[in-house]
């Protein structure tokens, strides 16, 4: 009888322990990270002189999302997130975007579950460029960005993950006050975060 008790709490622990990603489930993470991002900047525009500049920034990012799984171990996301970047690339940058997305867990049958997401959307950047006579001129750029990342959610309980991820983005924009001066970025960058699922 004993046998049967176990073996029935075993299965019930099996069950709640990996029924996070089915459809109808709701995900809320959170991806607070200083990281290290390795990007290429490129100015042009006929007004300007084009440069490209590349280089190694440390980025503080705070990034929200909520998601819903429309089947099982796959969903849609919204996220959105603000991010402060300083580097050896001589210009100091903030940036906010909001990226619908998607994202596939691959179901292992284990507490680490390897993921892929990928998204699109707006993007607003400001930044911050010395000038030659001194000081620094605020610029503003709008545009969008397409990235995709892979990464591995280690689920610490049934309904809580701590995710390590990698991603790669290509940010697309043009300057608010001329539309031929153009800023685009391509970069890889590194985050941890953590997900709730409910």
């Amino acid at each position: 009888m004993k046998r049967i008790y176990f073996i029935s709490l075993l299965l019930f622990v099996w069950a709640t322990t990996f029924a996070q990603t089915e459809r109808g489930k709701f995900m809320v993470s959170g991806r607070s990270s200083i990281d290290f991002i390795y990007s290429n900047t490129k100015f042009k525009g006929s007004s300007i002189q084009s440069s490209e500049a590349t280089g190694e920034t440390y980025n503080f990012n705070i990034a929200p999302a909520l998601g819903y799984f429309v089947v099982n171990d796959f969903g849609i996301s919204l996220q959105t997130s603000y991010a402060i970047s300083n580097g050896n690339t001589d210009s100091q940058m903030s940036q906010f975007s909001v990226l619908p997305g998607v994202i596939y867990y691959v179901p292992t049958g284990s507490i680490v579950r390897p993921f892929v997401q990928a998204g699109g959307g707006y993007v607003n950047i400001s930044t911050k460029i010395p000038l030659s006579s001194g000081g620094k001129a605020t610029n503003w750029f709008n545009g969008y960005m397409l990235a995709g990342g892979v990464g591995v959610a280690f689920f610490v309980r049934e309904n809580i993950s701590i995710e390590l991820a990698g991603q790669y983005a290509s940010v697309k924009t043009s300057f608010s006050g001329d539309s031929s001066i153009k800023m685009n970025m391509d970069g890889f960058s590194g985050s941890i975060g953590f997900s709730l699922f409910f």
